[in-house]
C-alpha cells in the first residue's frame, strides 16, 4: 500500500473521524450499559488481543530484535495507562469535553519530537499546533471559568494525553525499522496487558459478566479503534508526528458534529448539554481548529 507524502493530510483528517465514532460508542456504553469502566478495559484488551492474531495470521512479524519487541510492548502499556484514564473521565463527563482535553496531546508530542526524534518545525507550524489546541479545548469548555479547568474528570482526561503522546513518540521511533502492521500487533500485545491489570480490581471482576454482555457494542468500537489506529500509523509513516498529531486535533470537532447529530435524532441517547451559548463557543473553536491545520499542512 504506497502513498504519496501528500495523502498523509488526508489520512491524518481520516483516523480522529473514526476514533470519534469509538468515542461515542464508548461513551453510550459507560452511561448506560456499563457500571466499571475498568471492566470495560478487560475487555478491550481482550479484542485488541484477538485482533492483533488476526493481523498476525496475514502479517507475520518480521526483523524483530529485543529493542523493537520493548519498545512495542512499551507504546501499548503506555496507550493502556492513557486508556485507564479516558474510560475513567469518560464515566464521569460529557464525552465531547474528554476529548478535547485528552487534545492537548500535540503540544506534549510536539515537544517530545524536538527532544527524542529531533523533528523541526517553523515557528508558524508551532503557532498553528498552539491555535489547534486551543481549539479543541474550548470545545470541551460550557463556561469560560477556572473552574471548567479543574473539574477532575476534566484533569484525568488531561493527564491521559501524556501517556498517548508518549506512545505517539514510540511509533514513530519504530516505523523506521518495522511495518505500521507488526508495530499495530506489538502495541496490542502491549495494551492487553496493561489493560489486564484491571482484573486486580475486584469491582471490575464482579462486573464483567455485566460487561460481557456488550460484547457486540465493544467489538463494533473496537473496530472502529483498529481502523483509526492503521490509518494513523500509515499517516505517521510518512509524515513527522508533530504534524499528524496536530491534524488529530479534530477529534473533538467530529464527537461535535456526532453528538448534534445525534441529539437531533436520538435526544436521550447521551448526556450532553447543548444549547445557544455552548454551540457558540464551539463553533469558535471549530474555527480555530480549521485556521490552525491549514497552518500545519502548507
Amino acid at each position: 500500500w504506497n502513498v504519496s507524502m501528500e495523502e498523509w493530510v488526508i489520512l491524518s483528517l481520516l483516523y480522529p473521524a473514526l476514533y470519534a465514532v469509538s468515542n461515542i460508542i464508548d461513551k453510550f456504553l459507560l452511561e448506560k450499559r456499563i457500571k466499571n469502566p475498568f471492566s470495560l478495559s478487560i475487555i478491550v484488551g481482550l479484542v485488541a488481543f484477538f485482533i492483533a492474531l488476526i493481523v498476525l495470521a496475514f502479517n507475520p512479524l518480521k526483523n524483530l530484535t529485543i529493542n523493537i519487541i520493548f519498545f512495542g510492548l512499551l507504546a501499548g502499556i503506555s496507550y493502556s495507562i492513557g486508556y485507564f484514564l479516558y474510560f475513567y473521565a469518560t464515566s464521569m463527563e460529557e464525552v465531547s469535553r474528554v476529548i478535547s482535553m485528552i487534545y492537548i496531546t500535540p503540544i506534549i508530542v510536539s515537544l517530545f519530537a524536538v527532544i527524542f526524534l529531533n523533528e523541526k518545525l517553523t515557528l508558524i507550524k508551532y503557532f498553528g499546533i498552539i491555535i489547534i489546541v486551543l481549539g479543541a479545548v474550548l470545545i470541551g469548555i460550557n463556561k469560560l471559568s477556572s473552574n471548567e479547568f479543574f473539574r477532575r474528570g476534566v484533569l484525568i482526561a488531561s493527564l491521559s494525553s501524556i501517556f498517548w503522546a508518549t506512545t505517539n513518540i514510540i511509533q514513530k521511533y519504530l516505523l523506521n525499522d518495522i511495518s505500521f502492521w507488526n508495530l499495530y500487533s506489538l502495541q496490542s500485545f502491549g495494551l492487553f496487558i496493561g489493560l489486564s491489570t484491571a482484573l486486580l480490581s475486584k469491582n471490575a471482576r464482579v462486573n464483567l459478566r455485566n460487561t460481557v454482555k456488550n460484547i457486540h457494542f465493544i467489538s463494533l468500537s473496537e473496530g472502529f479503534n483498529f481502523l483509526a489506529a492503521i490509518v494513523a500509523l500509515l499517516a505517521l509513516s510518512k509524515a513527522d508526528v508533530s504534524k499528524v498529531s496536530a491534524i488529530g486535533s479534530l477529534q473533538p470537532l467530529y464527537v461535535l458534529v456526532y453528538v448534534i447529530i445525534l441529539s437531533l435524532f436520538i435526544p436521550k441517547l447521551l448526556k450532553e448539554i447543548l444549547n445557544k451559548k455552548i454551540l457558540i463557543i464551539k463553533l469558535v473553536s471549530i474555527l480555530l481548529i480549521v485556521i490552525g491545520a491549514y497552518i500545519i499542512t502548507r
